[in-house]
């Protein structure tokens, strides 16, 4: 049986992952309109690669979201948050992509896949589990 210091817990765990389950939020081309651009550190990355200036500096601002994003999944209690953290972005950065070509439903279908993924990430009780 639960006592009201887990119950606390499982509600501080369950609001930690909100953040997380909000991947893809936007990223659908009817909610961004027609002069969506996708993202402005992978367009640099890719077209000036990563020797250039502007590119190193695009790896370090992805690299602080991967960091944040594993901070925030060490306090969801995630196991492996490094692994969470990076699977996390490169589904993030494949529902950028997938708006661009014009997929209309890529911030829904990020968000289901964020929820799968933090639950494949989540080794606490089942009742927290079930908040994934």
């Amino acid at each position: 049986m639960w006592d009201a210091g887990q119950s606390a817990s499982a509600e501080h765990v369950a609001r930690a992952r909100l953040p997380l389950r909000a991947c893809g939020g936007g990223s659908s081309r009817r909610d961004v309109g027609d002069d969506f651009e996708a993202c402005s550190f992978i367009n640099v990355l890719l077209e000036l690669g990563s020797a250039h200036p502007a590119g190193r500096a695009s790896i370090e601002h992805r690299e602080n979201i991967r960091e944040v994003v594993r901070q925030l999944a060490e306090e969801a209690r995630l196991s492996d948050s490094d692994s969470f953290a990076r699977s996390w972005h490169i589904l993030m950065n494949g529902s950028i992509v997938s708006a661009a070509e014009g997929d209309p439903n890529a911030a829904q279908r990020a968000k289901a896949m964020s929820r799968r993924l933090i639950g494949d990430h989540s080794d606490t009780a089942p009742a927290i589990a079930g908040l994934a």
